[in-house]
């Protein structure tokens, strides 16, 4: 049984401080050739990924800072509603300070990014989720371009894309 971050096996040093082990099924290890594909417990990730939240915003907390989430929400697409609605959910589960910016499907380019030119600037704030899709006039790439780095909670940004692809 490997770990999915370093192949390790089960029990050998792993650079992964949170490796348990326990989110991999050992059953599902599809090896072919150059490429071994492993499948990974899902709910098992989410659940440590949640706890490791939790206790994020409980240390935030103990020293009295309460996180911010907004939201940006460009048009009426119900998938993109409804996952807004469960990121609410959560935030407010978390005990997250919670935004929800709304614009009309046909809001200009610029009106987008003011937005996001605000929550940028809104100390409350501390991550900027844009929900797509973007309605099609509006440029995904200029609205992540313009989000602040430290509050692109998804990596959209350029510089976090990079860092990101780069493993750091």
């Amino acid at each position: 049984e490997e770990h999915r971050s370093c192949g390790n096996a089960k029990g050998d040093q792993c650079d992964d401080e949170r490796a348990e082990h326990a989110h991999i099924v050992p059953e599902a290890r599809v090896d072919s050739g150059d490429v071994t594909a492993v499948a990974i417990d899902g709910e098992h990730l989410a659940a440590e990924l949640r706890a490791e939240v939790e206790r994020g915003v409980a240390e935030l907390a103990a020293a009295g800072v309460v996180p911010g989430l907004a939201t940006l929400l460009v048009g009426d697409e119900y998938a993109s509603a409804a996952y807004e609605r469960r990121v609410r959910r959560l935030a407010e589960e978390l005990g997250c300070r919670y935004a929800c910016e709304q614009l009309p499907g046909d809001a200009e380019e610029a009106e987008v990014l003011a937005i996001v030119g605000k929550l940028n600037a809104d100390p409350r704030v501390s991550g900027i989720l844009v929900l797509r899709p973007l309605p099609r006039h509006v440029d995904e790439g200029h609205v992540y371009r313009t989000l602040d780095p430290l509050k692109d909670i998804e990596a959209v940004h350029p510089d976090n894309a990079g860092l990101l692809a780069l493993g750091q």
